[in-house]
């Protein structure tokens, strides 16, 4: 998930969130505890640093935090989702 907010079409501020299935049906955030037990810490390294670099790039297209490849491949796409259905028709 990216929440984007664009300020005359520029990218000013980016959160970005990912869900994991809690049980059944049911979904639930990512913590700051996910992946603690088994010393993973590319997630919450990610988290922190593409925000800017979407910034940056006023885009989806970022490189490939290295730790972290699923969750910056979801959230490329979120923001890009997130920066199509912002477009003014």
């Amino acid at each position: 998930m990216a929440w984007v907010t664009l300020e005359n079409d520029d990218i000013i501020d980016l959160v970005l969130e990912e869900a994991v299935p809690a049980n059944g049906e049911d979904y639930k955030l990512k913590d700051e505890e996910y992946g603690q037990e088994q010393g993973y810490t590319g997630f919450h390294e990610a988290q922190e640093e593409l925000p800017q670099r979407f910034i940056e790039a006023q885009g989806a297209e970022v490189d490939i935090y290295s730790g972290a490849t699923g969750s910056s491949e979801l959230w490329m796409d979120a923001v890009a989702n997130a920066l199509e259905a912002a477009k003014v028709n």
